[in-house]
């Protein structure tokens, strides 16, 4: 009986990156390989490596791409002239020139309408933009601007507006273009492959009619499994230096030692010079005060104690002062 030889199976969740790198290096080894000694189609491999590469081009992709840059850029030099433009509008309405002084009156009631602009998201900003242009071309308001010479200001805003809106609209469309999937299901796509190739390969071991060809898949499944493990290995080494401390060469805190508690301090027996001494109570009061009294008494019995009865000591039989109805009476104790 041709005894198998088995591969490991990719079960691991890696990140991205050194996924995308695992699976370069296991088409770097089977590639070389003709199709048919592993059981394999002609199209199985390049179908392989065109999701890699899918999978590569989800890495790269980056927040900070060049047309991210330059939508900041724009968008920093939109507000700029914004401010500008409103400063310039309310310095006009506290002119005390009077004809200066109504021009800017009525192109704030215009920008006061717009407050805030600047703060506002991207899409809600430029759509505000393009209102504020469309109410600064109206024939009064142009000929406010015009004696106020913020004119140019306007015309500044509008052509950075159109650059915003015209860059904005190509990177939108370059993105709906490319359309690549999530790296998640490229992830599981890629391993479900590479395990049922690494089936295939298990199969050829045993199937095949030479013993060059089966020395050569052999020492294939070798390479495949040592890559596994090494990369097995060192993303678990990755996960430990995460959970160590930051400094593992510190050396560590005593922790602070815990105080002793304080023993407990029982009851003391309130003698009657003691209670004599007290202020005088009403005779309800009184009586109350002294149930409380017997409620928490502490009776010490030692081993010399005897009844009342026989030695005539007060109060050192609990079930003699039980029987006169004082306190419940103690089993064992007497």
């Amino acid at each position: 009986m041709k005894r198998a030889k088995p591969i490991d199976t990719i079960y691991v969740h890696y990140p991205l990156g050194m996924h995308v790198g695992l699976q370069e290096v296991l088409y770097g080894l089977i590639q070389p390989i003709a199709p048919e000694k592993i059981l394999l189609e002609a199209t199985d491999i390049p179908l392989w490596k065109a999701d890699i590469d899918k999978e590569r081009e989800v890495v790269r992709e980056t927040k900070a791409s060049e047309e991210t840059e330059a939508l900041a850029e724009k968008d920093a030099k939109r507000d700029e002239i914004i401010t500008s433009l409103f400063q310039e509008i309310r310095l006009a309405d506290k002119s005390l020139i009077e004809a200066r002084k109504a021009a800017g009156h009525r192109l704030r009631l215009v920008v006061d309408t717009y407050k805030g602009l600047q703060r506002e998201n991207l899409f809600e900003e430029t759509g505000h933009v393009s209102g504020l242009l469309n109410d600064l071309d109206k024939p009064a308001a142009v000929a406010d601007l015009t004696s106020l010479g913020v004119k140019p200001l306007v015309e500044k805003l509008r052509t950075i507006n159109g650059e915003f809106i015209a860059l904005r609209d190509t990177r939108l469309k370059a993105k709906a273009a490319v359309n690549l999937p999530t790296g998640t299901s490229l992830r599981n796509k890629n391993d479900d492959t590479a395990n049922q190739i690494f089936r295939h390969i298990e199969a050829a071991y045993i199937t095949t009619a030479t013993d060059e060809d089966r020395k050569m898949i052999g020492e294939l499944i070798d390479r495949i499994n040592k890559v596994l493990q090494t990369v097995k290995t060192t993303y678990r080494q990755s996960l430990a230096q995460r959970k160590s401390t930051k400094n593992p060469n510190a050396p560590k805190q005593p922790k602070t030692p815990r105080l002793p508690s304080s023993p407990k301090i029982p009851r003391l027996l309130i003698s009657r010079r003691n209670r004599s001494s007290r202020r005088r109570l009403s005779r309800p009061n009184r009586v109350a005060r002294n149930r409380r009294i017997r409620r928490n008494r502490v009776a010490t019995v030692t081993p010399t104690s005897r009844c009342r009865r026989n030695r005539g000591v007060r109060d050192a039989c609990p079930i003699c002062r039980g029987r006169q109805g004082r306190q419940p009476s103690l089993p064992g104790t007497c």
